[in-house]
């Protein structure tokens, strides 16, 4: 009985193992701006999870939308894990969006002290202002 069991067991590991690599080179097919938005989109939702994988698949760390990039919105949130992460992963630190706003922006913005004194740790300009829209 155990043997069938360990068969059966093997069996369904190795299907989700084909499923994982089938999904990962599906996603890689995407283009960059389909993989960008979906991992921006998944840190936006708050499933970090999720945008992690998407990188490990190929997304970019230092996709932008018009309004931010992941580290905008980790910065915004005061996300200590998730902005070590992008960083490990060679995410900007200091990428500039529409009107020259940056992730320490986000994070004077709301009050994220912590999320601001790492920024400039990891080399984000301190004394950045953004533009003013018209």
């Amino acid at each position: 009985m155990l043997k069938v069991v360990l068969k059966h067991s093997a069996a369904a590991i190795g299907t989700v193992v084909a499923a994982v690599l089938l999904v990962g080179s599906a996603f890689r097919l995407q283009s960059r701006e389909t993989r960008g938005k979906a991992m921006i989109k998944a840190f936006w939702s708050g499933h970090n999870r999720e945008g992690q994988l998407l990188i490990s698949l190929g997304a970019d760390p230092n996709f932008l939308t018009n309004n931010a990039s992941a580290m905008h919105v980790a910065a915004g949130r005061g996300d200590m894990e998730l902005m070590r992460f992008l960083i490990e992963h060679g995410a900007a630190v200091d990428q500039p969006v529409k009107w020259d706003v940056r992730p320490i922006d986000w994070a004077r913005r709301y009050q994220q002290t912590e999320a601001v004194h790492f920024l400039i740790a990891h080399g984000a300009d301190g004394n950045h202002v953004p533009q003013t829209p018209p």
